[in-house]
């Protein structure tokens, strides 16, 4: 109904956040709908900013009260984006974020590159190869944040809404390349972050993430670059013993032909 499509939309500009967000998206009553409703909602996230107001730090989410300045995280900014189908803006949103920290709410590259990886392969998320699919619920997971509110349901209503948009999303060969370009670069100066300031708790997660961009490329149909780009990482660290490890492990995880 209008009034309740109006509604929706009065109480996110009022107090932005993922849920409303998600509460927009649901609502929508096909993808045409959503189509024109989530730029509108990126763009007033845009607007509105990312940064919370002085003197807030330290009660973010407590309450709901009106009187309570709203604030919105990075991520919150980058699943419009994504939801949006603007996948050039995510990246420019993460692109010179750090890539140490995933796990922090101030830090959305590890979302855009899950995201991004996972679209790039091509690959419901019910069939994703088994590193890639670590790599995406990461992805999901350092990105909601929310206070009084099932995290696990909120994960869940982001898939419904990811395995929606996933298949509707059109990049062209040129942008696909230059995605999973920048995708395995951030891989690759990850993994040499963790492992070479020997960040060992993190050993693992460097491991899953390179991984699970050879398992993209080959989904693409390119097991050279797959092989090409597990071996570089390891001739890089050969006396890693614990990371070399952990990247057998990755390995052994991988589906046949993954």
């Amino acid at each position: 109904p209008a009034a309740l499509r109006h509604g929706r939309w009065e109480a996110f500009v009022a107090r932005p956040s993922l849920l409303r967000l998600l509460d927009l998206w649901e609502l929508a009553a096909d993808p045409a709908e959503r189509a024109a409703l989530m730029p509108h909602a990126a763009a007033y996230l845009q607007d509105y900013g990312t940064q919370p107001p002085a003197g807030l730090v330290g009660t973010l989410g407590i309450g709901d009260g009106l009187e309570q300045p709203a604030w919105i995280g990075p991520a919150v900014l980058a699943h419009a984006y994504l939801l949006a189908g603007d996948w050039a803006a995510a990246q420019r949103l993460v692109a010179r974020g750090q890539v140490l920290g995933w796990s922090s709410t101030e830090n959305a590259q590890g979302l855009v590159v899950a995201a991004s990886l996972v679209l790039l392969s091509g690959q419901s998320l019910g069939a994703l190869p088994a590193n890639l699919a670590q790599v995406w619920q990461w992805g999901l997971q350092y990105s909601v944040v929310v206070w009084g509110e099932d995290k696990t349901g909120v994960i869940q209503r982001l898939e419904r809404a990811y395995a929606e948009q996933f298949p509707l999303v059109r990049l062209s060969a040129e942008q696909q390349a230059r995605l999973l370009a920048w995708c395995l670069d951030v891989a690759q100066q990850r993994a040499n972050a963790i492992v070479g300031n020997q960040h060992r708790r993190s050993y693992g997660q460097a491991a899953v993430l390179i991984v699970a961009g050879a398992e993209v490329l080959r989904r693409r149909g390119d097991p050279t670059a797959a092989e090409a780009l597990v071996s570089a990482v390891r001739q890089r660290f050969p006396r890693h013993r614990a990371f070399q490890a952990e990247m057998d492990t990755a390995l052994r995880r991988r589906s046949p032909g993954g």
